[in-house]
């Protein structure tokens, strides 16, 4: 019979985190996709670039899709880290340093893309490697 291996905390609490998080971001995704079917208006603060304001009060196709992209990427990592995958772990890296380059465009909502995902990366890494040296 196998052995099923267990999550260390760190890794689970990632994954959960990612799972929430997704979830969470699908409120996003549905305003920005009803905005564009005409069913709802999409109001969001003001940004810090002009650009955004402008992609996220005039373009909201293109928003649906800039949001749908790393949500389902979040929620796919979550089921997977939460299943034990390698390849959940990979992809949650991914879209960590994906967040991670684009969240300053986003300020000052960006800001807890930035915290939750610098907490998700630490997450991740220490679960990884654990007390792995740097070199032996």
């Amino acid at each position: 019979m196998k052995d099923k291996v267990r999550l260390n905390w760190c890794i689970k609490t990632a994954g959960i985190i990612f799972l929430a998080y997704g979830i969470l971001e699908c409120s996003d995704v549905f305003t920005n996709l009803f905005a564009y079917l005409g069913w709802a208006k999409a109001d969001y603060p003001a940004f810090y670039f002009s650009g955004v304001n402008k992609m996220f009060t005039e373009n909201h196709l293109y928003t649906f899709l800039f949001t749908l992209i790393p949500t389902s990427m979040r929620i796919i990592s979550g089921i997977g880290i939460l299943r034990n995958r390698l390849w959940g772990f990979w992809f949650g890296v991914i879209v960590s340093v994906y967040t991670l380059a684009v969240f300053t465009l986003f300020l000052p909502m960006g800001v807890y893309d930035g915290i939750l995902t610098v907490l998700v990366l630490s997450f991740l890494l220490i679960g990884y490697f654990g007390k792995k040296p740097i070199q032996e």
